[in-house]
């Protein structure tokens, strides 16, 4: 069973945001690096981790949202830093 934070987890990717052209953290979210599917490109202002898995071309990115403070009992993915 996972006792790790979500934020103390490797597959922990913080959002981000862009306010006048300078990217800000946003604090109470991020995603989950291990269960979310980036897009099949990076958008403008939008930049997937190097190892982000990704889904092919004309499909729907697939993001799994996280808090930083949750702990995911269930979760088996989980990689602590």
């Amino acid at each position: 069973m996972n006792q790790i934070k979500c934020v103390d987890c490797l597959n922990f990717v913080p959002q981000e945001k862009f306010v006048q052209g300078k990217s800000v953290m946003v604090k109470h979210y991020g995603w989950c690096k291990a269960q979310s599917m980036w897009p099949a490109q990076d958008n403008d202002n939008q930049v997937a981790p190097s190892d982000a898995k990704r889904v092919k071309p004309g499909e729907l990115a697939k993001m799994v949202p996280v808090s930083p403070d949750a702990v995911v009992v269930h979760c088996v993915q989980v990689i602590g830093k």
